[in-house]
């Protein structure tokens, strides 16, 4: 544990927010009473350039004014050492270390000035760091659907979906440590092709870890999230039937009446169920694509289309490409 410490106090550094008001330009985006609000929507680095990466690690600033922001990502903030305090809209949360933060998209919260021998790790999770199937391993090892549900979500939250987060009270014993460590050290020692599978990975480890703890103490885990969603249920479902299934076998599945589905689908993804089913049959179809020497017409019908022009249409649609150039240019990579 030394040794991530070493690393992260490297990264350390007190910012001024006026010298980024002045450099930056950040507008507010709403106003919390009479304090502005901004729309934090770039993974920054700790030398606060754009990172491009669906998963991002940065240390947190001390002795820095931070306003009220939101994201349009998922972030965890967690104190390895001392202790950290963050305003919500509702309420102050203070963090002890070892404790892990998760903040839904759309959350407005901000920071209070940490001090010099604080230090906190940032870890930001855009929507595509993990796959409908990472979230259903979540769902199946834990006791509740929560976590899956709020690290699967659309970049555009909806109304009833903001102000989500949680505190996870750790102890050492808990062998959650161990585990950010390997992230830290994959992160800022590493950093190689292999790396970011291995944090991706790592942090299913974490999540899978928070779950257990979350299941054998109810009080390790306080969460404000008054519902669970349906729709990473919907989207596995999608993704496991997408060959044959209608709106309206999978309305009955659900129980849903079909345009009450095809309404919720369109408000939490921002896509219909139809462009959602072409988006599932075309990723299957690359993946045969890539992986076998099947005839295009054959892998068209095992997607679940009977007429191979029509494929044709919706593929390059999708990708740009027609599946013939696809297969070529994936395996001259």
């Amino acid at each position: 544990m030394l040794d991530i410490f070493d690393i992260l106090f490297n990264y350390q550094e007190r910012r001024d927010w006026d010298e980024i008001l002045a450099t930056m330009h950040p507008f507010p985006a709403i106003y919390f009473g009479e304090e502005p609000v901004y729309e934090f929507f770039q993974n920054l680095n700790d030398e606060l350039d754009i990172n491009p990466h669906p998963i991002a690690l940065s240390v947190n600033p001390i002795e820095s004014f931070v306003p009220f922001h939101y994201h349009n990502y998922v972030e965890m903030v967690i104190p390895l050492r001392g202790s950290l305090d963050i305003v919500t809209e509702n309420e102050e949360i203070h963090l002890e270390e070892g404790d892990i933060f998760i903040v839904g998209p759309n959350t407005i919260h901000k920071n209070r000035e940490s001090h010099k021998g604080d230090l906190a790790l940032n870890i930001a999770l855009k929507p595509t760091a993990f796959s409908h199937t990472d979230l259903d391993f979540l769902r199946r090892n834990g006791s509740s659907s929560y976590l899956a549900d709020l690290l699967f979500f659309a970049p555009a939250a909806t109304e009833d979906e903001q102000g989500i987060y949680t505190v996870f009270r750790t102890q050492d014993s808990d062998g959650l440590m161990v585990t950010i460590a390997t992230i830290v050290h994959e992160y800022y020692s590493i950093l190689d092709n292999q790396s970011n599978s291995i944090i991706r990975y790592e942090l299913l480890v974490l999540f899978a870890k928070l779950l257990r703890l979350s299941s054998k103490e109810e009080k390790a885990m306080v969460s404000n999230r008054k519902s669970e969603s349906n729709l990473l249920s919907l989207l596995l479902y999608i993704e496991t039937h997408y060959a044959d299934i209608t709106l309206e076998e999978m309305g009955e599945s659900f129980g849903f009446n079909p345009n009450y589905l095809s309404t919720y689908l369109k408000k939490h993804t921002g896509m219909s169920f139809i462009k959602l089913l072409h988006l599932q049959r075309v990723n299957a179809a690359a993946e045969y694509l890539l992986y076998t020497n099947a005839p295009i017409e054959k892998i068209a019908t095992k997607v679940g289309y009977e007429n191979p022009s029509y494929f044709y249409k919706i593929f390059k649609k999708i990708l740009g490409v027609s599946p013939a150039e696809y297969r070529k240019q994936a395996k001259n990579r």
